[in-house]
């Protein structure tokens, strides 16, 4: 949002101020005439404009200065005030950055867990208003503008403690809607299935490409594309929005994705393609629907994903090792690496060789962080100790160990990930919103309520990392202090673990090639077996280490850090500092022709403008109903301002207002093309639902709760079963299999698939 809102002047110099209107996209001073200030934006008021401001009491004062912070982009809290008689003289408002952390809560011993961070800066912003007896009312005396930290973008601002508590008239409606009895859902559900059925029935693929050509107006960088087979059903479908393809201009330098989920009524797998963003969330790139698996459809994918992000191909991709999306992405992706999933290589080791401690063993070659010779040494070792050299599987991942070996892929910049779990989780993620009988349209729809709240999580780290500083421990402090307020909050952990491993290293000889490159030998202590190198230019202030950590994870090692200290550095070199994990991650990134402003539609402006007017109203009806008088005043007023907007609802209609909602698709939305039908319901090789099969050995054998036999459960054991209804005799014993069978009522308890909870008690 911008925050040039423009400051409306009111002519009514007695009114109170009050700022509860200052709304984004419509900021209003209210109540006092304030001269010199009209049509000035809150970015553009100075300390002249705002000195001598009047207010009639306290809170009016508070309500400016709130909502002044909440467009500039910082937070504000009560300070010292001073009343006689029950009538505030002055009251001071300040930045909730003012002050300092008391020491006694930064020096805590035998502290258990991490500081907080910090939140004050010693930030000297503030507001003072003093009482007039002459005018009586409060005059600003006192107001500093500027502040001694960074300050948040204005979508921000709901983040902020001053800036999200509740208002009067909502704290009135919570008691009222929890004596409301019947829910929400039930009084909306018939009108719900009715819209629907309207929605589609041109059919279901003509609604949803529909949609998406109509969302390339609201959002120009929006990209969609799509294929229809012979009998010219929808086949695949690819889309991607301009705040995802401006993520992977940022972060598209290791891509994730596979296709294990199918959550729509055509069983088509769902492919997300996903990243890791500076916060090491998991952000999405982009997503499609694939009809089947096979080679050429994955081909069509990724040709589809390089064309929607203007041709740049990731440095390194992670899948799950299909053949036919192997095969496509060393065809697309030229010079990309290609990575196998570690937990997929695992579970497939545990499957197909049954040997104690085999698996333990085969993840510490994969995860052997040395050279390939070191690999191939242990690999020898391990055949050997498990006499494995003929054994098929083991042969045939071999020939695959530069695509997951640790010691092939050192160096090799995957953002600290070697598996596919980010997409597993992000399908776990986006199942709590999907169904599996959606259609397209609901599924496209749900996708994004998931997807904006996964973004909604993310504007909550950009703002953490934004005004928030961490507590700088004493060991190198310039270091920590330096990439505190460089590195976003999940980032500066990350440095902080290879900072505390520097402990442990030391310089052990120095070689010095001309006056500015140093060869550094590191060694660590009680380990004088490790050794690593450390080349380092003071020219150009560059460093390497044998260990490739820093090109592997984005982080400088701790050797490389070991080698500042003997440089006598006091800052990181900037060239030991990736971008891609900073606060300003974002900046300087050349969108090329993606919009770099998201473009609101005109039913999300509708929705706005909407939600504004019924904040409003809840403030209205909650002054009116306070007396008798004041609900007369309400009333009439409503009515005329109700036949006032029905005139001018009639007269004229905005170019970007949504009226009722109709039946057929906004005109906007007849485009020509083809008649494509609905996509019929396939059966892919991916798993049938949203559950992955398990091998045998994962499969949890079952006993009874009761009896702890096998064959059945506690639901249906029938020793439990005849105990409650005092069937069994005391001389019957033992039961057998053989004897005479009899009816299990059935139980409220949720069915499973296992065959032996299906079968009946005998007695």
């Amino acid at each position: 949002m911008d925050r040039g809102k423009e400051v409306i002047n009111n002519s009514n110099d007695d009114v109170n101020v009050d700022l509860s209107c200052a709304m984004e996209g419509n900021a209003s001073l209210g109540g006092n005439s304030f001269d010199g200030i009209s049509k000035k934006t809150w970015a553009e008021l100075t300390s002249e404009d705002i000195m001598g401001m009047k207010f009639e009491d306290a809170e009016a004062a508070w309500k400016f200065y709130n909502s002044y912070a909440r467009e500039i982009g910082f937070s504000v809290r009560r300070d010292d005030k001073r009343v006689v008689d029950g009538c505030i003289l002055s009251q001071r408002f300040v930045c909730a950055a003012e002050g300092h952390r008391s020491q006694k809560y930064l020096n805590r011993e035998n502290r258990q867990r991490p500081p907080r961070r910090l939140t004050r800066f010693d930030c000297h912003a503030t507001l003072r208003v003093k009482y007039d007896k002459t005018l009586k009312k409060l005059v600003v005396v006192d107001f500093v503008a500027e502040h001694t930290h960074e300050l948040a973008p204005t979508p921000n601002s709901m983040f902020m403690k001053s800036h999200r508590a509740l208002s009067e008239a909502d704290k009135a409606l919570v008691p009222v809607r929890q004596n409301v009895k019947v829910k929400r859902r039930d009084l909306v559900k018939d009108f719900v299935d009715s819209e629907k059925r309207d929605l589609v029935k041109d059919g279901d693929e003509e609604t949803i490409l529909d949609f998406m050509e109509s969302k390339i107006e609201d959002d120009p960088g929006y990209f969609y594309e799509y294929t229809v087979d012979e009998e010219k059903h929808l086949d695949n479908l690819f889309w991607a929005d301009s705040r995802s393809r401006a993520d992977y201009c940022c972060f598209g330098d290791v891509l994730v994705f596979d296709s294990t989920c199918k959550i729509n009524i055509y069983n088509k797998s769902l492919i997300i393609f996903v990243g890791v963003n500076n916060h090491h969330q998991t952000i999405v790139f982009a997503c499609v629907l694939l009809a089947d698996e096979t080679t050429e459809s994955y081909e069509w994918t990724l040709k589809t994903f390089l064309k929607a992000m203007n041709g740049k191909i990731p440095n390194s991709v992670i899948t799950d090792g299909d053949i036919a999306m192997a095969k496509s992405i060393q065809k697309v992706f030229l010079g990309c690496q290609h990575r196998l999933c570690s937990w997929h290589l695992s579970r497939n080791a545990s499957a197909n060789v049954k040997i104690d401690g085999f698996v333990e063993e085969f993840n510490k070659c994969m995860n052997l962080e040395g050279t390939p010779q070191e690999f191939e040494l242990a690999w020898m070792e391990m055949l050997a100790r498990y006499n494995l050299s003929e054994h098929e599987w083991i042969n045939q991942i071999y020939g695959k160990r530069k695509h997951w070996a640790e010691a092939y892929l050192r160096g090799q910049f995957f953002a600290g990930m070697r598996s596919t779990q980010r997409c597993k989780s992000q399908n776990a993620y986006c199942n709590r919103y999907l169904k599996v009988k959606d259609n397209f349209i609901e599924f496209i729809h749900d996708f994004e309520l998931a997807l904006s709240r996964s973004r909604s999580r993310e504007a909550r780290e950009d703002f953490e990392s934004m005004v928030t500083q961490p507590v700088v421990e004493d060991h190198l402090k310039s270091y920590r202090a330096q990439m505190g307020a460089t590195y976003t909050k999940s980032s500066y952990v990350e440095f902080c673990k290879e900072l505390k491993k520097e402990q442990s290293f030391f310089v052990a000889e120095t070689q010095r090639h001309g006056e500015h490159h140093h060869i550094h030998t590191i060694s660590e202590f009680l380990h004088p077996e490790h050794s690593w190198t450390v080349s380092y230019d003071a020219l150009e202030k560059k460093a390497t280490c044998s260990c490739l950590v820093f090109e592997g994870t984005g982080f400088p090692c701790g050797h490389m850090i070991a080698v500042f200290k003997v440089e006598q550095l006091r800052d990181i070199p900037a060239s030991c500092i990736k971008k891609r994990w900073t606060k300003h991650a974002r900046s300087g990134i050349e969108l090329n022709n993606l919009s770099s402003t998201m473009q609101i539609s005109p039913e999300f402006a509708c929705t706005i403008r909407y939600a504004e007017l019924t904040n409003m109203c809840n403030r209205l009806c909650y002054l009116g109903s306070k007396s008798l008088e004041g609900f007369q005043q309400a009333i009439v007023g409503i009515h005329k301002l109700v036949e006032s907007l029905e005139s001018v609802q009639t007269s004229s209609v905005s170019k970007d207002q949504v009226g009722e909602r109709s039946t057929t698709p906004p005109q906007s939305w007849n485009f020509v093309r083809e008649p494509i039908h609905d996509p019929s319901i396939i059966q892919t090789k991916g798993d049938p639902s949203n559950k992955r099969l398990k091998t045998n050995d994962e499969v949890k054998k079952r006993n009874c709760g009761h009896c702890n036999k096998a064959g059945h459960t506690r639901r249906t054991c029938s020793i439990l079963l005849s105990q409650k209804l005092g069937a069994i005799p005391s001389h019957m014993g033992q039961l057998s299999s053989d004897e005479e069978t009899v009816f299990i009522p059935p139980s409220n308890e949720p069915e499973h698939n296992n065959d032996d909870e299906r079968m009946e008690a005998s007695v």
